[in-house]
């Protein structure tokens, strides 16, 4: 094993990060997740759940009580997180109802996704180019636009998502209701 050089990308670096280095960091984050779902179709899953099977098991990403197996359909997925946040708390600014079950926007297929990649789970150097990716314990067959949402959601709060959203791709009015759930849930949950 070898130490990576560079930094962890924390709230302050975050905070002075620019448009265009959020744009910069996304178009390598694309890469990334394109190599991953390129890993992935080499095992061709049928489930949505853990790498390499079994269901989803990250007490940092699902909240008890967890999955107790594989889905077989992107519905049954984001039933789990609408239930999830109905369950644990009234959130009376998002409408969970109105979040379709169905985020047609991408192939629905399960892809090899690191399955908490934001830019706080990345290592840069001193020209915010990615010089690797921490915190692998989510890694699974997640839906299409799980990765590109959570990176892309994650900027909002830094003023750089256009940044983001030129590099992977605008999310969805559905896709954006969906992520405003699991970043309260995750928020409301201390995961951070």
């Amino acid at each position: 094993m070898r130490r990576i050089e560079g930094r962890v990308l924390g709230w302050k670096e975050l905070s002075e990060m620019s448009p265009a280095v959020a744009e910069h960091l996304a178009l390598q984050a694309g890469n990334f997740i394109n190599q991953l779902r390129e890993l992935g179709r080499q095992s061709a899953p049928t489930h949505f759940g853990r790498w390499p099977k079994g269901s989803f098991t990250s007490k940092a990403r699902f909240p008890d009580p967890q999955p107790d197996r594989e889905y077989e359909t992107v519905d049954e997925f984001v039933q789990y997180w609408k239930e999830t946040g109905k369950r644990l708390y009234a959130l009376n600014h998002i409408d969970i109802d109105s979040i379709p079950d169905s985020l047609f926007r991408h192939d629905q297929s399960p892809t090899l996704s690191h399955g908490d990649l934001k830019p706080q789970n990345m290592i840069v150097d001193e020209n915010w180019d990615i010089a690797g990716v921490i915190d692998w314990e989510t890694v699974g067959w997640y839906p299409d636009f799980w990765d590109p949402l959570w990176f892309t959601r994650a900027c909002i709060y830094i003023d750089a998502m256009q940044g983001a959203a030129t590099a992977l791709g605008q999310i969805s009015d559905a896709e954006h209701e969906f992520s405003r759930l699991m970043y309260d849930i995750d928020f409301r949950l201390n995961v951070y």
